[in-house]
């Protein structure tokens, strides 16, 4: 998968991603969250672009589809999330230096 492109396509290639392999594991959102204990808005605003993926949420989202069973795509996914969030930070930075985003060290 490239990470060459902006955070907001990293992004969406992400959340398209994880909507698909969902869906070709023949899961609804409200079966994924209630498995998660997350309630089903929660999943919704992950996959709608709403709310950002966090680690701790890409992992438990990944845990639960059974067709990432290779630690290589697990690893293409978890890239792809690190670096669409440093672009985030990186692109919002801009000539500030003062490190108060959530999610950007």
């Amino acid at each position: 998968m490239p990470n060459d492109h902006g955070p907001v396509v990293q992004s969406a290639l992400l959340r398209n991603e994880l909507v698909r392999l969902r869906k070709v594991a023949g899961l609804t959102q409200e079966q994924v969250a209630a498995d998660r204990e997350w309630s089903p808005s929660k999943l919704i605003r992950v996959e709608g672009g709403r709310s950002s993926i966090t680690r701790t949420d890409l992992e438990a989202l990944l845990g639960g589809m059974g067709q990432v069973t290779y630690e290589s795509r697990r690893e293409q996914l978890q890239t792809l999330n690190r670096d669409q969030t440093m672009n985030v930070c990186e692109h919002s930075r801009g000539d500030v230096q003062e490190d108060v985003m959530t999610g950007c060290e």
